[in-house]
């Protein structure tokens, strides 16, 4: 009888061994999943020409992988798919997989462990567009390891579904080229001066669309009112509107003057008791008067100046 404990006791401390490895096996495993990124494209014009580039990191090896890029496809038309320097011989895709979605797949007889570019995307860019912030999004349908030996990765460890794209057409005026960037109720047209800001001259921008402009109320503003920080803009192209915030540098408050008031917002950012997002991305624009981007002491010490001119 005790001859029959010390096996079974043996017999249960070869399992928990054998039990223990192939959880450590596991967890480095999954530990060193690869990492798909798609590639950050910001900034493109309306009518260009765009790739987005699928890259691996962290690749510690897969065999095979089926991936889908969604799109919007009232905004991008996709052209062609590549194959990637870090991916396999055996590559297929399909741009025309679905409404707003391209295919491509990679499979290997070996471990594929190249870290880089897997796959680029060839996208053509609406020659109608205003503005668009949007993305481009990456989902892993299936993602497998070594076959040979039979251990598959349900999932990749991280998905960074980073293809941030924002298209503006560029704006100009007769004194100088305004600034376009996304805002989270539409985007900010920036200007460095309330002269400038002429919409007429803002409107020859968009011949042959619908231009309205308004004040921070909302009240409708007359051809001949120039525009400055808080005023609105709506442009509608087809059945698309695009709303801008007007943003003019040091006049925070929007009332067309350089003046204390506008040092006083300032100030009160620089010494935190009022926060950027607090404000809001049109008059946070229009307090970082020296345009570092930050909204400092020196900003407050610039429109202090002008308030005392």
């Amino acid at each position: 009888m005790k001859n029959r404990l010390i096996k079974i006791c043996a017999c249960l401390v070869g399992t928990l061994t054998v039990l223990s490895c192939l959880c450590v096996a596991f967890t480095a495993n999954a530990a060193v999943l690869p990492e798909f990124t798609v590639s950050d494209l910001y900034q493109v014009r309306p009518g260009d020409t765009v790739s987005v580039e699928v890259n691996v990191n962290e690749n510690r090896g897969y065999c095979a992988g089926e991936f889908l890029l969604e799109y919007d496809p009232s905004v991008l038309t996709p052209v062609s798919i590549a194959r990637g320097e870090a991916s396999s011989e055996y590559f297929a895709s399909n741009t025309e997989y679905g409404n707003g979605q391209v295919f491509f797949a990679v499979i290997s007889e070996e471990l594929m462990s190249a870290e880089g570019n897997v796959a680029t995307v060839i996208f053509e860019v609406d020659d109608n567009l205003v503005v668009y912030g949007g993305a481009i999004e990456l989902s892993v349908n299936s993602l497998v390891g070594n076959i040979s030996v039979g251990y598959g990765l349900n999932s990749v460890r991280s998905t960074v579904n980073g293809g941030d794209l924002y298209i503006a057409k560029e704006i100009t005026v007769p004194a100088e080229k305004l600034g376009v960037f996304a805002d989270s109720n539409g985007f900010v047209l920036c200007g460095t001066s309330i002269d400038n800001m002429i919409q007429s001259d803002i409107s020859k921008n968009f011949a042959s669309l619908t231009t309205k402009y308004y004040s921070a109320n909302g009240t409708a503003l007359s051809a001949a009112t120039r525009l400055t920080t808080l005023c609105t803009i709506k442009v509608t192209s087809g059945s698309r509107t695009n709303t801008f915030v007007v943003s003019v540098k040091q006049d925070v408050d929007g009332n067309y003057k350089l003046d204390g008031e506008d040092a006083f917002i300032a100030g009160l950012v620089a010494s935190g008791m009022l926060t950027e997002e607090e404000l809001g991305k049109a008059q946070s624009n229009a307090a970082d008067a020296d345009g570092d981007g930050d909204v400092d002491q020196n900003d407050f010490a610039i429109m202090e100046a002008n308030g005392l001119k």
